[in-house]
């Protein structure tokens, strides 16, 4: 019996129009998408770029509509799982690989999500967490020991809450946009630190997960 070919794609939306996209067939990687969402109004999109390999990788960024409602793509923060190999490179090649994503994303599923966040990291102690209850808001969350790649005059709106866990490594939250009405001051830092304590929870699985797979760097020394 012939195996079950593997998913291709895997689309996750933080909210109506962005989120992420991961390519589950070689060459694997996920990258974010946006729909021309008022997350990312104020953020300079251009400055999420990933390092290491596929870094250079002339991967189309924007993918136009084609009409029937459509709207324009951008793809942005590629991190690869595989090493991109030099046939990769073509133009046609990535155009075409692209032009699958998009039709992946236009054909994702339209149903809410029951979780209470979602937390994505895009780059190395940045990413984006999304709250998905009453009042819908979503978040911009950096580690300031990983260096700062958005200050208050990047965010919409300006408003920047500091969660110092740890005096040496804090974690701060800027206000992305709220897809309902943001609640009063009280309310509006008690669900910013929700959103904390989900980055927090999200960033020690992936520590885990880590050490599952890898093994621990101390447990080895210690052997």
């Amino acid at each position: 019996m012939d195996a079950t070919p593997p998913q291709e794609w895997t689309v996750v939306s933080i909210g109506p129009d962005c989120g992420a996209l991961t390519h589950h067939t070689a060459p694997r990687f996920r990258v974010f998408w946006d729909e021309g969402s008022d997350i990312f109004r104020g953020i300079d999109l251009d400055r999420i770029k990933g390092q290491g390999r596929g870094a250079m990788v002339p991967v189309p960024g924007r993918i136009p509509a084609t009409g029937n409602g459509e709207k324009d793509l951008r793809f942005f923060a590629y991190t690869w799982t595989d090493s991109p190999m030099f046939g990769f490179f073509q133009p046609a090649w990535l155009d075409g690989l692209m032009q699958r994503a998009a039709v992946a994303v236009r054909r994702r599923s339209r149903q809410l999500t029951a979780q209470k966040f979602t937390v994505l990291d895009m780059l190395t102690g940045f990413g984006l967490v999304a709250h998905h209850e009453y009042p819908r808001m979503s978040a911009w969350w950096q580690r300031a020991v990983c260096g700062r790649l958005i200050g208050p005059e990047h965010a919409t709106p300006a408003a920047v809450r500091f969660f110092a866990d740890d005096p040496e490594d804090p974690l701060e939250l800027f206000e992305a946009h709220w897809q309902d009405p943001r609640p009063e001051a009280a309310h509006c830092q008690h669900l910013l630190q929700q959103a904390a304590a989900a980055v927090e929870n999200a960033l020690a699985e992936q520590v885990q997960q880590i050490a599952h797979l890898y093994g621990d760097p101390l447990d080895k020394a210690a052997s």
